[in-house]
């Protein structure tokens, strides 16, 4: 690429750029000034090292792109991709328009994030009136900032701006958030008292199938996620303890769960996990057992009329509007908050947290305690008599003056001097 006088050329009073595009097509074009055809020369290199993408695009111009790095280059999984096209087709693009990337600047994004806390969420298929059109949670608004963040992150990686103003917003300079300080404690509302899930396990027997009322017991007695509950397999589970090394407890392995789009992948923490079945729910899967006869291999949750297809998520979240109604429970709570009522009835109750830990699958025990510290009790609630110390512990007994005179030893005092 080159810039040649016209008077050279036999085209006097203009200025040319000789070069060739990338299939090797040659291409001379003719400015007024020498200045305008180095500005041109300069737009045409930058836009050669950016890989053939426009500096001046916006978002949407910029979605093939983004499209192709997250398939190719970062492997991302199609359930992944379709989670932030929703995202910026949503949320984005009509909020940005034709604003180019290059331009946004970190009052834009603050701006961005203002006008996220005012939107409602859209009324699903399946939502009761009392979570359709409530304001977007923080959650959620996390998630569209952290796409935003990384659209820029791509447009760093292909030159069109040298910052990414979405990054580090609202924390501190040249500090990282630490894994643990990101764990926030469950609101309280968000797990259901004992009661409350006794009148929606009732409601549930009443109204459902058996096999939904299998569903929705497990869910509640055991504390796994609903990925996990659909993922579960009867040769995953031990009703009668005499697999493996369980010495005779009950119990079920978590090895897998099922993701978005109805997809199969690991747990949550990549790890599989052992959970104790109560005595209770191990009697109620195996009444249900015995009424199916499956193979080992078949899913608990199934179709009836395949064995070897899952129920879809959508199907068992399908009643649980009608059962929060007939409980009583007046607030909207997820299907997820089985699992909080879980471990916050069993914390509550002083069970140890590295077993509730255990239970749940989590890290470490300090992510039990961050998540459920509103149920960790700080009185001893009586367990201090497990000491047993009345057994150990002998009190002598002490003399003490009575009231109406008398030595210590509690002979009486001879008032007129008689013996």
């Amino acid at each position: 690429m080159k810039i040649v006088n016209g008077a050279d050329r036999s085209r006097p009073g203009v200025f040319i750029v000789d070069y060739r595009d990338a299939a090797g097509k040659r291409h001379v074009p003719s400015f007024p000034t020498e200045e305008e055809a180095e500005a041109f020369v300069e737009r045409e290199l930058a836009h050669r090292e950016t890989g053939g993408v426009n500096l001046n695009c916006t978002f949407e111009d910029f979605l093939p792109t983004c499209l192709t790095l997250w398939r190719d280059v970062l492997e991302l999984e199609e359930g992944t991709i379709e989670n932030y096209l929703q995202i910026c087709e949503g949320h984005i693009f009509p909020f940005f328009g034709t604003t180019r990337m290059r331009d946004v600047t970190l009052d834009n994004i603050l701006e961005f994030k203002a006008h996220l806390k005012t939107q409602v969420t859209r009324g699903g298929k399946y939502k009761t009136p009392l979570k359709r059109g409530t304001v977007l949670l923080r959650g959620t608004i996390t998630k569209i900032v952290g796409t935003l963040s990384g659209l820029f992150t791509l447009a760093i990686y292909k030159k069109i701006r040298p910052d990414n103003p979405a990054a580090r917003n609202g924390r501190l300079a040249n500090k990282q958030m630490q894994e643990q300080d990101r764990i926030q404690p469950i609101a309280v509302g968000k797990a259901l008292t004992k009661p409350e899930r006794d009148r929606l396990l009732l409601a549930a027997r009443l109204v459902v199938n058996l096999t939904y009322y299998v569903w929705f017991c497990l869910l509640a007695g055991t504390g796994v996620r609903p990925g996990e509950a659909r993922a579960l397999r009867w040769k995953h589970i031990d009703l009668d303890g005499s697999q493996d090394l369980h010495d005779g407890v009950p119990m079920l392995s978590v090895l897998q769960s099922f993701k978005r789009k109805d997809r199969l992948g690991c747990t949550k923490n990549k790890k599989s996990r052992l959970v104790e079945i109560d005595p209770a729910l191990c009697a109620l899967l195996q009444a249900y057992y015995d009424l199916r006869q499956p193979q080992p291999g078949d899913f608990v949750f199934s179709e009836e009329a395949s064995s070897n297809t899952a129920l879809t998520g959508e199907k068992l979240r399908k009643p649980w509007p009608t059962l929060l109604a007939l409980a009583g429970i007046t607030r909207w709570v997820p299907i997820y908050c089985l699992r909080h009522t879980y471990a916050s009835i069993l914390i509550w109750a002083g069970v140890p947290t590295s077993f509730v830990c255990a239970q749940l699958g989590h890290v470490n025990t300090a992510t039990t305690e961050k998540y459920y510290k509103h149920w960790i009790r700080s009185k001893s609630n009586g367990v201090l008599a497990k000491l047993d110390l009345a057994r150990t512990l002998v009190v002598p007994p002490v003399a003490r003056p009575r009231k109406g005179g008398g030595d210590s030893h509690g002979t009486p005092r001879n008032v007129n001097g008689c013996p």
